[in-house]
């Protein structure tokens, strides 16, 4: 098994031996912390508020309840937690499946079946964690730099300006990237319907264009509270047909 970073676990079982069973066999993996341990349902609900455990090894039948009830009680507050049901019976598979619990296991608990689980949590968890990672990612492109590389959105970019074998992206009034691209490349690269090349030298983003001053041959863009300008010559403008 690859290293895992610590789980939290809640033991939640009305009898004594079921949990301390349950307990040492936890206590063979390293990365296993047991932060408490219920003899009924209230008691567990008390513990998930109060630690938020990672997981919830639950038996299903206690004396005036059952595990379901404390899981439809979980679902009303959007609790975070994962349930791993533990029980001597597989009539309950069925109901178990309807309510999404993480794993089934029957008791006596194998060791390699709870090892299975463990790592099953573990490398899911991984995965949600990459996801939200990558999130402040979406829809960005990364660009070569002199220093390393950026990452951004197209649809931020106002213009883009050639500078020899080089292209500045420019975001908004005060900020501005170089880019190891030229500009033909770059607009190959991107091919957004909104990015509009008016010359060899400019590639705009129509989605901010907000005037064009025919007399003063100027192309204003307006991107939040920033207004920028161009300065263009007549054929450019034409290009817009304007």
């Amino acid at each position: 098994m690859e290293e895992i970073r610590e789980i939290s676990v809640i033991i939640s079982d009305d009898e004594v031996d079921a949990r301390k069973s349950l307990r040492i066999l936890l206590s063979n993996f390293s990365f296993i912390n047991i932060v408490g341990e219920a003899k009924d349902l209230n008691e567990t609900f008390e513990l998930i508020a109060g630690h938020k455990p990672d997981i919830i090894f639950l038996d299903i039948q206690f004396q005036a309840q059952n595990a379901f009830d404390l899981i439809r009680r979980l679902q009303g507050v959007n609790a975070d937690c994962t349930i791993v049901l533990v029980t001597a019976h597989k009539v309950f598979l069925h109901e178990a499946i309807k309510n999404a619990v993480f794993d089934y296991l029957l008791k006596p608990v194998d060791p390699h079946e709870l090892g299975d689980t463990l790592e099953r949590f573990a490398k899911i968890r991984a995965k949600k964690k990459e996801v939200r990672e990558a999130e402040p990612y979406k829809n960005k492109i990364r660009f070569g730099t002199r220093s390393g590389a950026i990452f951004i959105n197209p649809e931020e970019i106002v213009y883009c300006k050639a500078e020899g074998n080089y292209t500045r992206l420019v975001l908004n009034e005060h900020q501005s990237e170089l880019v190891s691209f030229n500009i033909g490349h770059l607009e190959e690269m991107l091919r957004q319907p909104y990015l509009y090349r008016i010359n060899r030298s400019y590639l705009i983003n129509l989605n901010y264009l907000s005037r064009v001053d025919k007399n003063a041959r100027l192309i204003c863009f307006h991107k939040n509270h920033d207004v920028l300008t161009l300065k263009v010559n007549p054929k450019d403008l034409s290009l817009l047909r304007l």
